[in-house]
């Protein structure tokens, strides 16, 4: 899984060059099974929002709470799974940004409203709730502590890695190194009360070669 911010640099403008670049690693995460991704603000107005789309057309990957087009959820906010009879919601929340997005009818709205509107439904479905998020230290653990239904964020917009995760209320955060180098795992131990009582967490380098003549 992916907190975003790994299709487009902030600030970068959509050419074939990088275009392709996020069409190669779409198909990555495909073939390396990953269950879901955010996006940021950046990477939505970097390449439009359809571009996403349109990579994406039956929701497999992306989920976004708070990302809209005319009023309705572009992507799917959430995703549920079946985790050795565990059931495990994976929820999205794209970051507000700094740039203006290329589509008009595409909006994106506070964190706190799109989650007060879905959490309730998550809860009566779900064991665990991890949050996919492009928000900046600061808001995610504002978002962390007014929710304490999150049990573990996985995070885009902290720049520092986390080799020990960030402990927010019932809550743990974690992020992997900036632009792809490196790959998080995280193993979560509950108490009879659902509360995360330990972990197991290492962040993978990944070895330059693997990407080269990959359109990187």
């Amino acid at each position: 899984m992916d907190g975003g911010r790994a299709f487009f640099r902030p600030g970068e403008k959509a050419n074939k060059k990088s275009l392709e670049r996020a069409r190669t690693l779409f198909n990555y995460y495909k073939k390396m099974n990953y269950l879901a991704s955010c996006l940021s603000a950046d990477e939505i107005s970097s390449a439009g929002a359809r571009f996403f789309k349109s990579l994406d057309p039956k929701g497999e990957l992306f989920v976004s709470t708070n990302c809209l087009e005319k009023g309705h959820a572009l992507f799917p906010p959430f995703r549920i799974f079946d985790v050795k009879g565990k059931k495990v919601a994976v929820i999205g929340l794209t970051d507000k940004g700094f740039h203006r997005l290329r589509d008009k009818d595409i909006e994106i709205t506070e964190p706190e409203s799109a989650l007060k509107k879905y959490l309730p439904l998550i809860q009566k479905h779900s064991d665990i709730v991890i949050l996919l998020s492009s928000l900046n230290l600061l808001r995610s653990k504002e978002i962390l502590k007014k929710f304490p239904e999150i049990d573990l964020m996985i995070s885009s917009g902290i720049t520092t890695p986390t080799y020990v995760p960030i402990r927010v209320g019932n809550a743990l955060m974690v992020t992997s190194h900036p632009k792809g180098k490196s790959v998080g795992f995280i193993k979560l131990y509950f108490d009879k009360k659902g509360q995360i009582k330990d972990y197991k967490n290492k962040l993978i380098m990944l070895r330059e070669e693997i990407l080269v003549g990959e359109g990187f």
